[in-house]
């Protein structure tokens, strides 16, 4: 269903630019956040790290933890976010290992912040 060029009812691409899921969100969408620079796992921890992609900067653990997503979007209401995913590239994973390395200190970070800055248990 569309209002006013923008759908409702659907969840939003993580390309989605901001004012485009700004509006979507205020018509009511839904949106599955997937902000690159803290939910992404496939990025670097630091310029040193052997495995991942650096295209949308490193993200150490401690940035991966620091902020809610829901907050990344300006103008987004608290209550259109359903949720975070955290997509992790294989582009240089290539072992149960690698998976490890990449994922497991920041996998749980974007949930956990939604978690905490709604009051989920």
């Amino acid at each position: 269903m569309r209002r006013r060029g923008v759908l409702t009812g659907a969840l939003l691409s993580a390309a989605a630019t901001a004012p485009f899921a700004t509006a979507a969100a205020r018509a009511g969408t839904r949106l599955v956040l997937s902000p690159a620079d803290r939910a992404h796992l496939d990025m670097k921890y630091d310029e040193d790290t052997p495995l991942g992609t650096s295209w949308a900067d490193p993200t150490d653990v401690r940035r991966a933890h620091d902020r809610d997503p829901a907050e990344l979007v300006a103008g987004v209401p608290a209550g259109a976010v359903l949720g975070v995913e955290a997509p992790l590239g294989t582009e240089t994973i290539t072992s149960g290992a690698d998976i490890e390395c990449m994922a497991f200190l920041r996998l749980p970070a974007p949930a956990e912040r939604r978690r905490r800055a709604t009051g989920r248990s």
